[in-house]
């Protein structure tokens, strides 16, 4: 039997058992196994492999993957992916990618620049410069976010259990996890000159075994070249954004929400410091004083200069409210040392004299 013949007969059977790590199919003896379909081949530029996508197609597939893909999304795209088939044109030998159950919800050759562009990550995918365009200065890796355990215990895989990042050589082996276990992968950027990944990760921090809005967001950095993780974000904050990247000056802007009033929870009512991270130096320097919070924050037209409006907690009973007095920090983009206060003390005074 083929290598095909094999990985459909397998795998489908494999679909008939209740793991707690695979995908559940809730099936009488009466019916048929949901069998596995090929996708559309995929033909890398400058490798000797095709890609060929192993999924669910049918009607029935969707009645089992109903919570991952919303019918909308089903219907532009019917086809969810459970494996690849990588095949060598050359020696004529073909594998899996994954010898498990499990959904890939997304799949790309970061060695193809154009993909910056075209996929659907290209609003969070950095532009390559038209020097570093040839393959050979792109990052020879194919990434993968799979899904493939059950982490809320519904015994079955969907979009509300844990999402690792993956990444393999072009040939689809040596397949390697990058983010840390029982995380969700939520956003990724690639750098492609520089050979780094940023990395958007939620935790289930309570331990709920549910990936929300109450957990920890957290940032990362992948060195795609020492294959080597670095969390950007400082201890005992939440994550709230990063934004706008200056490619001459590689700095990233990172806002994150820090538990100022030390209740166990990040709220509204807790500081919020702003960052500019240095992708060169892989430093983070904090732009605003501690324990204040970030109200509103803004380029000027010449992106030099991040004009940004903070409260402090002026009554010192360590939450931040309209009651607190606000204030705006100028900071200059290529050297975040220099801050001026817009508003200085002598201003401060003339406006509280003002005050009816």
């Amino acid at each position: 039997m083929s290598l095909l013949g094999i990985a459909l007969v397998g795998l489908c059977q494999a679909c008939q058992k209740r793991e707690s790590s695979g995908v559940t199919i809730e099936k009488s003896s009466e019916e048929s196994p949901v069998r596995l379909s090929l996708g559309s081949m995929i033909f890398p530029k400058e490798s000797n492999y095709i890609v060929t996508p192993l999924g669910l197609k049918t009607d029935r597939a969707f009645e089992v993957v109903r919570n991952l893909k919303s019918s909308r999304e089903y219907k532009r795209n019917p086809f969810l992916t459970t494996n690849l088939i990588f095949h060598n044109k050359i020696i004529g030998s073909s594998h899996l990618l994954l010898d498990r159950k499990a959904i890939i919800s997304h799949f790309e050759d970061l060695s193809d620049p154009q993909k910056d562009e075209n996929n659907e990550k290209s609003k969070t995918t950095a532009t390559p410069k038209e020097a570093n365009n040839s393959p050979e200065k792109s990052p020879q890796f194919w990434l993968y976010q799979i899904i493939e355990k059950d982490t809320n215990a519904d015994e079955r895989l969907t979009d509300r259990d844990a999402t690792l990042l993956y990444l393999s050589d072009r040939a689809g082996k040596n397949l390697q996890a990058i983010t840390p276990e029982n995380t969700q992968l939520s956003n990724w950027k690639l750098y492609r000159e520089d050979n780094l990944l940023l990395l958007e990760v939620r935790q289930d921090s309570n331990q709920d075994r549910e990936f929300t809005e109450t957990d920890t967001k957290l940032l990362y950095l992948y060195d795609l070249s020492t294959k080597t993780l670095r969390r950007i974000t400082p201890e005992k904050t939440q994550l709230q954004m990063w934004n706008f990247d200056y490619p001459q000056d590689k700095l990233i802007f990172v806002t994150v929400r820090h538990d100022s009033n030390n209740d166990g929870r990040f709220t509204a009512k807790d500081a919020s410091l702003a960052y500019l991270y240095n992708l060169s130096t892989q430093k983070l320097h904090q732009i605003v004083p501690d324990n204040t919070q970030l109200q509103e924050w803004q380029l000027d037209e010449n992106s030099q200069f991040i004009f940004l409006k903070i409260r402090q907690d002026s009554d010192n009973n360590n939450e931040f409210t309209d009651e607190d007095e606000s204030t705006i920090v100028n900071v200059k983009v290529t050297d975040p040392t220099v801050q001026i206060n817009v508003i200085d003390k002598q201003l401060q005074e003339q406006i509280k004299s003002l005050e009816f």
